[in-house]
């Protein structure tokens, strides 16, 4: 088996690690379902401390799915060092249960908390800006194209890039993964997300394609009190939501 297809084998099987979630153990098979193309490579057929790895990693397993694919690597990696040398393997199971935690909370700040409402905000900009020019079918789909666009294209690609990365690191990926800052992206995603939810309100409040919209002073003072609540700490998703429903509020309202 090449690398090309063990990495296009783990990625696709990635995809599929939450269909199988189960209360008890929760992602366990769809980790046990990703690994198994680095397991065939590590262990000859039949082999019994191949089918001890794969009983092991039918323990419990839990974190950020986009993040799996770098624990898959690492793990594969730290069983193929223990079949090499003879070493106990239960290295590998601590260290797979210690990343899953950490880049659980790295992960969903990034991805859920930061990177999917930027998404939507991007979405709503570009849709509002097709409408406003006119173009008000071809709006509905750049929302959709936007925010598919967006959010995919980091997280696939980690997907793609995880596995491979962990494997070619070991255990030395923790540092780099620190290195990438994801909170610290996190947080400037946020910032980012913020203007331009601003900017999707302000399109929203100012430039609405349709008449009778509600008068200047009432469409800032919306706008001023999104943005109020905003630094009276509504989360970011929420914050989002209030900005540009509130434009649109305002703008639809009849003097």
């Amino acid at each position: 088996m090449t690398n090309i297809e063990r990495d296009a084998r783990s990625f696709f099987r990635g995809l599929f690690i939450l269909t199988c979630w189960n209360e008890e153990r929760m992602q366990n098979l769809g980790f046990a379902f990703g690994i198994e193309p680095w397991l065939e490579r590590i262990y000859p057929r039949g082999d019994r401390r191949g089918v001890e790895a794969r009983g092991r990693h039918l323990e419990f397993f839990n974190t950020q799915p986009y993040m799996a694919g770098i624990i898959v690597g690492v793990t594969a990696r730290l069983e193929e060092t223990a079949f090499r040398s003879g070493a106990d393997p239960a290295r590998a199971d601590a260290l797979k249960s210690a990343m899953a935690s950490a880049l659980a909370g790295a992960g969903d700040a990034f991805f859920w908390g930061a990177l999917r409402p930027f998404a939507l905000a991007c979405a709503l900009l570009a849709g509002w800006t097709l409408w406003f020019c006119g173009w008000p079918a071809a709006a509905c789909l750049a929302m959709c194209g936007v925010f598919l666009a967006v959010f995919n294209i980091p997280a696939l690609r980690l997907r793609w890039t995880g596995a491979a990365l962990g494997y070619e690191k070991g255990e030395g990926v923790v540092r780099d993964v620190e290195r990438m800052g994801w909170l610290r992206r996190a947080g400037r995603l946020k910032s980012l997300g913020k203007w331009v939810s601003c900017a999707a309100a302000a399109a929203a409040l100012f430039f609405p394609p349709f008449p009778g919209a509600a008068s200047l002073p009432v469409r800032a003072a919306v706008l001023g009190a999104c943005l109020l609540a905003r630094r009276a700490g509504a989360k970011t998703p929420g914050a989002y939501g209030l900005l540009v429903l509130g434009g649109l509020a305002a703008a639809l309202c009849r003097r």
